[in-house]
């Protein structure tokens, strides 16, 4: 048993650097997969895009006026719950899984936050940041995520654990079913679930 356990061992010994070399040659490749889709995320927001654009060669023509292209934007509105917070920051939430891949996919900017009930299942809430450089308050983060709850299987629970990210961080996954997302940079708050304390019915209104 002794000699046989020797042989396995310099076996093992023998193969370690070409698993090494394996491992390392997937650890480049995963490092380019990543870099790539950041690159994509980052083509998704609109200065991006308009660069883009304008180093197009078939791009229209300076003096030319290109079609008008905030149009489809203010459509992918259409449908979303709407609140706003105690200190003026828009919150989106979508009603069904359709409307979370059309908010979180098609709707939200890469800059925006996205949130979902952590473990049970919800609709996408997005924190609009409307152009603001500075991160939303702890007040605010709070909010959003106890809307997010609300309109999440937790809503009976006392507290619920909601996670955030950046939307930038949020993809759905090839094939995947309407409504599923996986997310990175994540963090977790505990929050109560409930609407923001000045929302009346005034407040949430479909766009």
């Amino acid at each position: 048993n002794a000699k046989r356990y020797f042989q396995q061992a310099r076996r093992f010994e023998r193969a370690l650097p070409r698993l090494e070399r394996r491992v390392g040659a997937m650890e480049q490749a995963l490092s380019k997969a990543k870099a790539a889709l950041d690159t994509v995320e980052k083509a998704e927001d609109g200065d991006a895009l308009k660069a883009a654009l304008e180093r197009d060669p078939r791009a229209p023509a300076a003096g030319r006026r290109a079609p008008a292209r905030q149009e489809p934007r203010v459509k992918e509105e259409t449908g979303f719950r709407r609140y706003r917070t105690s200190e003026g920051w828009m919150v989106f939430v979508g009603k069904n899984d359709e409307e979370n891949d059309r908010l979180t996919h098609r709707y939200a900017r890469p800059d925006d936050i996205w949130l979902h009930a952590h473990g049970a299942s919800g609709s996408h809430v997005i924190l609009r940041r409307e152009g603001r450089n500075q991160n939303p308050s702890r007040q605010t983060l709070q909010e959003a995520a106890a809307i997010a709850a609300y309109y999440s299987k937790a809503r009976t629970s006392k507290r619920a654990p909601v996670i955030y990210t950046l939307r930038k961080y949020v993809r759905k996954p090839r094939g995947g079913e309407p409504g599923l997302a996986i997310c990175s940079h994540e963090k977790m708050v505990m929050v109560k679930p409930e609407l923001p304390p000045s929302s009346g019915a005034e407040e949430e209104r479909d766009i």
